[in-house]
Formats: C-alpha cells, sequence, structure tokens
C-alpha cells in the first residue's frame, strides 16, 4: 500500500500513483522474502509499522516505509536475483525523487508537476519492467511466449492435410 494511503486514510484520493507505488512495495517484499542475500537482515518491519492517531481516532502508518525510500539512495541491496535487484534500484531512485519533491516542492512546482505527470503515465512504469524483465535468463520464459512457444509446437505437429471425409467440428 503506498505511503500517502497509510498516512491519511480518510482524506487520500486513491489514485494511479498508489497503484504504481503499491507496485513497488510489491517488488520489495518479494525480493526480502524470497531473493534476500544469505545472512542479510530482512526487513519486514517497514511493512507492518502502524499507530494509533487518537485525534483522528485512527490507525496510520507508512512512517518506516518513507524513512526507507528516502534513505534509499547509496544503500546496497542484498538481493540474488540481478534482475530484480536492478527492477528495485530503478524504483528506488523513482519514488525517492517523488517523495522528496512532494516533502518539499517550494520553488520546484514545475519539476513536481512533471514528475507528477510522468509517474502518472504507465509507460514510465511498462519500460522500467520490461527493462528488467528482458534480463532474467531465457530458461525463465513463462506466461504468454511460453504459452505461444508450446501452441506453435503443438500445431506443427498436428498439422495434417485435410482429407475429403473430414467433416467440420460442431460445437454444442
Amino acid at each position: 500500500m503506498s505511503i500517502g494511503l497509510l498516512q491519511h486514510p480518510e482524506t487520500k484520493r486513491h489514485d494511479i500513483l498508489d497503484d504504481f507505488e503499491s507496485l513497488y512495495w510489491i517488488a520489495q517484499y518479494g525480493r526480502i522474502t524470497q531473493y534476500l542475500e544469505e545472512g542479510a537482515h530482512q526487513p519486514l518491519e517497514i511493512f507492518d509499522e502502524r499507530e494509533r492517531d487518537e485525534e483522528r481516532n485512527q490507525w496510520i502508518g507508512g512512517k518506516k516505509k518513507l524513512e526507507w525510500v528516502l534513505q534509499s539512495e547509496g544503500r546496497p541491496i542484498p538481493c540474488s536475483c540481478e534482475p530484480l535487484r536492478g527492477l528495485v534500484a530503478d524504483m528506488d531512485n523513482a519514488w525517492r525523487r517523488y517523495h522528496q519533491l512532494q516533502a518539499d516542492h517550494e520553488g520546484k512546482d514545475v519539476e513536481w508537476e512533471e514528475t507528477r505527470a510522468k509517474y502518472k503515465n504507465a509507460e514510465f512504469w511498462t519500460s522500467m519492467f520490461a527493462s528488467a524483465l528482458t534480463k532474467f535468463p531465457a530458461k525463465a520464459k513463462r506466461g504468454r511466449a511460453r504459452q505461444e512457444e508450446n501452441v506453435s509446437t503443438t500445431w506443427t505437429s498436428r498439422k495434417r492435410k485435410a482429407e475429403p471425409s473430414d467433416q467440420p467440428l460442431r460445437r454444442s
């Protein structure tokens, strides 16, 4: 969940940026729980942090996530999967800049608006993900590419000449 939604659950209006930021946190969680290098610290506390805001009578969070992303510059990313490490590093850079500008865009209004517009564009994020996916080994093909390979192979192996006695298939 995005930092904005965690910090302002009743007043923050959900938008596409919240969804894109959620993808960042999903990638981080996957990296931490599935691809962390042996012996590295597993900082799961960033996902579970919350506190009670008695004044607003609600639970809020996002403080540790905000600290994490703002302090990400230069931090090593202990990850046994190189393409995922690169993706997380690219996303770290993007979300760090976003949250820095959001916190203080005085005198930087143009950059703030340009950054928001750029980040709201799905092409910005899909190109980042596509770049990372091309770096995975060829044997790791999954999904549509693998299905198309299988369909192509299956079709070729079953191809034969139609005979006059062949009846068209009827669907019921």
